[in-house]
């Protein structure tokens, strides 16, 4: 499969579109996970990647490597970095499936419901705790549904050993 790091270098520009080839390379992976789990095949709309200023504030608010609004992925640029040090990039190509996921489940949702249940199982789950403390945050960042999914697809594409 190609290699989306050198599209990731250029991520000081303000955005750019995810190439073809990854692309495709990630339905191929959604194709093979989410039939698995029965889900029926949707067609990912074009990915654009956010660095840069937009990048770095965007992920600075959500205090995260990567956050997704519908098609647009917001990668915080000195994570981008620190990513492509890991086994060449092999960290950075699981944080964009993971964004992925989110953009294909925005799709699968519709953008009002998708961020509607995003909040409200996130605050149900703040709730459940009963706190506000870092630690509740977190537990009930990791138990959000969504999330739960987007790391179980980050987790399959890292089992495949496959590359964007």
């Amino acid at each position: 499969m190609p290699t989306l790091h050198g599209k990731i270098l250029d991520l000081l520009l303000p955005f750019e579109r995810l190439d073809d080839a990854s692309q495709q390379a990630l339905e191929v992976v959604f194709r093979h996970f989410f039939t698995n789990c029965g889900k029926p095949e949707v067609a990912l709309p074009s990915i654009w990647l956010w660095g840069g200023w937009a990048g770095w504030w965007m992920t600075r608010v959500a205090q995260a490597e990567g956050i997704t609004f519908g098609r647009h992925v917001f990668l915080e640029p000195a994570a981008v970095a620190r990513l492509l040090e890991h086994p060449p990039g092999a960290r950075l190509d699981a944080l964009l499936v993971h964004e992925a996921t989110h953009v294909r489940q925005y799709v699968e949702a519709g953008t009002a419901r998708f961020l509607w249940r995003y909040l409200r199982d996130y605050a149900g789950l703040l709730w459940k705790q009963r706190s506000l403390s870092a630690q509740a945050r977190q537990a009930a960042y990791w138990n959000i549904p969504y999330e739960v999914e987007a790391r179980a697809v980050e987790s399959f594409f890292q089992r495949l050993g496959q590359k964007l």
